[in-house]
């Protein structure tokens, strides 16, 4: 395994974890910030304007991540520019970093879902549903990022080998 190449799958996961995790919680704020106010984009163009910025900084730093390694000379501040490894490649520790994401998300939502969903069904079982007012928004926002921690954690052998196509040579 190449020094370079382990630096180029760094900086794909780091955007791959910024994009989900604004995905997952600036993106859902803004949709009901939509859903909420008819002036939108008279009283949330900075909002949007931050979520489109990073969305875009993200994307690039991901499209190009490999210019990036070789521009900033990461082999120089090595003395051999391979790392010997009898059983580790790039797409084990790609599929191993994207488990953790997914279940990092499975985890941190688990609780909100759980917890909106009982508000929810003590809501419709009292008379005075107001006393648990609690919006939809948050458990879609949870029930979504749930979902997308599950995709993450049984597909992280395609979505591996998405992130490392043409980068793994003969390994």
């Amino acid at each position: 395994m190449q020094v370079r190449d382990l630096f180029v799958l760094v900086l794909k996961l780091v955007a791959i974890i910024g994009c989900i995790d604004i995905i997952s919680t600036a993106l859902p704020t803004i949709m009901l910030l939509f859903t909420l106010e008819l002036d939108v984009l008279g009283h949330n163009k900075l909002s949007l304007l931050t979520v489109v910025l990073s969305l875009l900084f993200l994307i690039l730093l991901y499209v190009f991540a490999a210019k990036i390694v070789d521009k900033i000379q990461v082999e120089k501040g090595f003395s051999s520019t391979t790392i010997q490894t009898n059983s580790l490649t790039m797409t084990k520790i790609a599929q191993f970093a994207i488990f953790c994401i997914g279940l990092g998300l499975f985890i941190r939502d688990l609780p909100p879902f759980l917890t909106n969903a009982l508000v929810w069904f003590k809501a419709k079982a009292v008379d005075n549903p107001y006393e648990y007012v609690q919006t939809g928004n948050y458990w879609f926002i949870s029930l979504f990022n749930l979902i997308i921690g599950f995709l993450l954690v049984t597909n992280t052998h395609r979505i591996a080998h998405w992130v490392v196509k043409g980068q793994e040579k003969g390994y």
